[in-house]
């Protein structure tokens, strides 16, 4: 079943999943699914070029964009790490650790 459908569509199934993912990003911002939505289009792009290859089988691309999902989660946390150490108030939103140090005089 999963055969026939990934034959009718082609390799175009892999750039309208990455597109519904980028559109589902737009919706609900995490900055997650960016980087999963991003595996998919290079799949689709690896997929428009080679789709007649005999080893090209929808368990390969599966495969492929499987990796390719955690890889680009894992540069897209790296490149979040290190944007991070570069904000000029870092305790902004961050009530809690702001009165951390702090000394106040109680009046009643």
């Amino acid at each position: 079943m999963i055969d026939r459908i990934v034959s009718e569509l082609g390799p175009w199934n892999w750039m309208v999943l990455g597109i519904v993912l980028l559109v589902m990003e737009v919706v609900a911002p995490g900055v997650f699914m960016l980087w999963i939505g991003i595996a998919a289009l290079i799949v689709g792009a690896v997929s428009l070029a080679i789709w007649d290859a005999a080893f090209w089988t929808w368990q390969v691309q599966v495969l492929a964009f499987l990796v390719l999902a955690v890889i680009s989660a894992y540069v897209g946390r790296q490149i979040a790490v290190s944007r991070q150490g570069s904000v000029d108030q870092p305790l902004l939103n961050r009530r809690g650790a702001q009165m951390v140090g702090r000394t106040a005089t109680l009046a009643e």
